[in-house]
């Protein structure tokens, strides 16, 4: 009966001990476990065909509650994003992460006010104007993969004059709204009320198109003047034949032929329009213009 019994109790203690063993945290359990982020463009076809940010860009990624982290700053090297302030999972085992581009240190929230730029015929002041943002949910230990879209309209316009010694030197766009709300999470936009004239951006493409190019506020519209102002300082004021509709993340070709100048004034102008694709400047488009934006 003795040795029953003591054999017994030096089980029960090889067992404890192996229990012990188990819930002791290994070596690789204790490490910190880093959140990781990774940052891309959607390809839309028909609404956008980015290929990546451009090196240095700088987003704002914002992990939602239990980690209650807010507009951290990230820096963008090809796909990989660089946290100023990283942070770990901790117990965390899943999170809904947001991005938004471009980074605005201001922004305490996940709701951005937000103005396009009425100058956007230099490239700085055009990519100030494009409002990107992403959502997404990850797991524990998995890479936090935001796929960015563009929040906002872009409109083309592309002339055409009946006189080849003719030459456009400007587009402005008239009456529009210029302010936006952008929900982050939703994510959704709401068009503001304050209205302006944006001068387009004379841009060169990669296949050797030119046009001029500017970001808009998604809105409805019945009208839309669009003045071409011509090198002979003609100004040529178009309307679109019927209302037009900007939606978030859609890029729009607006088309114009320009009359010769001996053409009666009493001539309706008008242009017609279309949706295409969204050529992003990191794409190859060039734009004749800098520094006034």
């Amino acid at each position: 009966m003795k040795k029953i019994l003591a054999l017994s109790l030096g089980a029960l203690v090889v067992l404890v001990s192996a229990s012990c063993r188990r819930k002791s945290a290994s070596p690789e359990e204790k490490k910190p476990l880093p959140v990781t982020v990774t940052a891309s463009m959607d390809g839309y076809q028909a609404k956008a065909t980015d290929v990546s940010f451009e090196d240095g860009d700088a987003i704002g990624v914002f992990a939602l509650d239990p980690f209650d982290r807010i507009n951290v700053r990230g820096t963008v090297t090809g796909s990989s994003v660089t946290l100023a302030t990283p942070f770990n999972w901790e117990k965390i085992e899943k999170a809904v992460f947001l991005g938004c581009y471009p980074y605005d240190a201001a922004l305490k929230g996940v709701n951005l006010n937000f103005s396009v730029r009425t100058d956007q015929r230099s490239y700085e002041g055009y990519k100030a104007s494009d409002i990107r943002s992403a959502r997404t949910q990850a797991s524990r230990g998995s890479t936090v993969n935001l796929v960015f879209r563009h929040r906002l309209s872009k409109l083309t316009v592309s002339a055409v004059c009946e006189d080849s010694a003719d030459e456009v030197t400007a587009v402005t766009l008239g009456d529009l709204l210029v302010e936006a709300t952008i929900d982050l999470a939703a994510p959704s936009v709401a068009a503001g009320s304050n209205r302006a004239d944006i001068k387009a951006g004379k841009a060169t493409s990669a296949n050797g198109s030119t046009g001029f190019v500017a970001i808009l506020v998604p809105q409805e519209l019945t009208k839309l003047p669009l003045t071409v102002t011509m090198k002979d300082g003609r100004d040529l004021t178009f309307q679109p034949a019927s209302p037009l509709k900007f939606e978030e993340g859609y890029a729009y070709m607006a088309e114009v032929t320009i009359p010769k100048a001996q053409t009666p004034a009493e001539t309706p102008l008008t242009f017609t329009f279309s949706v295409t694709e969204w050529e992003d400047a990191a794409g190859g488009m060039t734009f004749t213009e800098t520094g006034n934006d």
